[in-house]
């Protein structure tokens, strides 16, 4: 609905909820087309709901500070795609998973986790120095970086319940950033350690390749040696000092990372196929109606125990889905259809990030540019100290814990996709590493998140 106000330019276009859906969607396409054909949206990985959604926000920017015309957006659906993208990290959080792993994966879980609370003691801590907010400082800890930009997005209201102080500015601002930054330090760091220790990969007859579209294809080069027909006459063949051979070299291909597709944003998961149908995705879905229904009184009771503690909405949904996984997964009574999960779940994120970024308030950053850019800084300042000094010594100081340590880069200060990027460019150049594309989607995919958010919570509470 559109009302010209009364002694003014401006003109409110207001829209129900149904009517902000629709619109936050024509900009998800918008961003996606962009995305398709803009490299450095490719490059960087940035997703299509940031994309279409800021480019709207300038749009919106433009209409404010020219008094011409002010967006005013329901929110209820943008609640409810929230809480259903985080119950599917839940479900995602299968620890028969993390055991099959080994002991690689449970120890860069741990790396994982510590970097998440570094990066707030390191906001915190700045903060207290330049006097800038400390509640606002959630936002630029690993809210932002190692939660990326729907984990962000998804407590900017907690940070900033009136909208007042500009937190979901910052949690599209800052990820785009660190997005930038993570895909510029990731390969040049583990091309370093490389060098630096003369690492070689453990199979030589491995390579990686990224092509155009910037998938990342495993090809392992097989040589089999094979006798050649020999048409001499026999007492030729008789008298030859050595047999003649030739090798046949067979190069087989397998694709280990596909880059976004429609319905991905930032939470690329180690599946390298996914087959769906109604069925799997009708019973996806009713067992994820059921972990938020049931969750959301988890989430209520848990916050009536303290006034001062209070938990994100979605965080009973997580931890009853989080339940019904592993229970599925120990007594094999039913199961949890993990490709429709996922994508139930891209879907939900892409929606939700699609709505948030619509009502997004470019104004409000003007005034948090000098602080924000300290922070910043003090962040990549960590990020590149911790992954080279800790991350590589704790993953083993081999070849393979240089590539995991770009990749620790790509998702500690932006998403898994920038992780999957930077190890395939590091790969491409010296060669294949089992074990970091195995570890490394395991945690950025499908754990970190799960304990971020308590992180984050916890953080929260503590400045409140």
């Amino acid at each position: 609905m559109a009302e010209r106000l009364k002694g003014g330019l401006f003109m409110n276009i207001t829209m129900n909820m149904y009517q902000s859906l629709g619109f936050a969607v024509v900009w998800l396409l918008i961003g996606r087309y962009l995305k398709d054909h803009v490299k450095f949206f490719q490059k960087y990985c940035i997703p299509a709901p940031i994309i279409g959604g800021f480019l709207f926000a300038i749009i919106s920017l433009i209409g404010h500070n020219t008094g011409l015309v002010n967006f005013k957006f329901d929110k209820t659906l943008q609640e409810y795609w929230m809480v259903m993208f985080f119950t599917t990290v839940g479900y995602n959080a299968g620890f028969s998973v993390l055991k099959k792993g080994g002991v690689k994966v449970f120890i860069f879980l741990g790396v994982a986790i510590s970097l998440a609370v570094l990066q707030h003691v390191v906001a915190q801590g700045v903060a207290y120095l330049i006097h800038f907010n400390p509640k606002l400082a959630v936002m630029l800890g690993s809210t932002s970086f190692t939660g990326g930009f729907g984990t962000a997005a998804a407590f900017a209201p907690l940070v900033d319940p009136d909208g007042t102080l500009g937190a979901l500015t910052l949690a599209v601002a800052v990820p785009t950033f660190s997005s930038i930054i993570s895909s510029i330090m990731g390969g040049p760091v583990g091309n370093g350690l490389i060098t630096k220790y003369n690492l070689s990969p453990s199979h030589t007859n491995v390579q990686v390749k990224v092509d155009e579209t910037g998938s990342i294809i495993k090809q392992t080069t097989e040589v089999t040696t094979v006798p050649v027909v020999d048409n001499r006459p026999f007492f030729k063949k008789l008298f030859a000092k050595h047999k003649k051979t030739e090798d046949i070299v067979k190069v087989h291909e397998e694709v280990i990372h596909t880059k976004a597709t429609m319905l991905e944003v930032d939470n690329t998961k180690p599946s390298l196929e996914k087959t769906l149908n109604s069925e799997k995705v009708a019973s996806s879905f009713m067992i994820l109606v059921v972990a938020v229904g049931i969750g959301i009184f988890l989430t209520n009771h848990l916050n009536s125990l303290s006034t001062k503690t209070q938990f994100p909405i979605y965080i009973g949904t997580m931890l009853v889905a989080a339940v019904i996984r592993n229970i599925a997964d120990a007594t094999n009574l039913f199961k949890v259809e993990m490709e429709a999960m996922d994508t139930l779940g891209s879907v939900a994120l892409n929606l939700f990030l699609a709505m948030a970024l619509v009502s997004l308030e470019l104004w409000k950053l003007v005034d948090l540019a000098v602080p924000l850019f300290i922070i910043l800084g003090a962040q990549v300042i960590l990020m590149y100290i911790f992954a080279r000094f800790v991350t590589f010594n704790l993953m083993g100081r081999d070849y393979d814990a240089a590539v995991i340590t770009s990749g620790h880069i790509g998702f500690g200060f932006a998403a898994t996709p920038n992780a999957m990027a930077n190890m395939g460019s590091v790969c491409e150049k010296y060669g294949y590493s089992e074990v970091a594309f195995f570890v490394v989607p395991i945690v950025g995919s499908l754990f970190i998140d799960l304990f971020n958010v308590m992180i984050i919570s916890g953080t929260l509470t503590l400045v409140q």
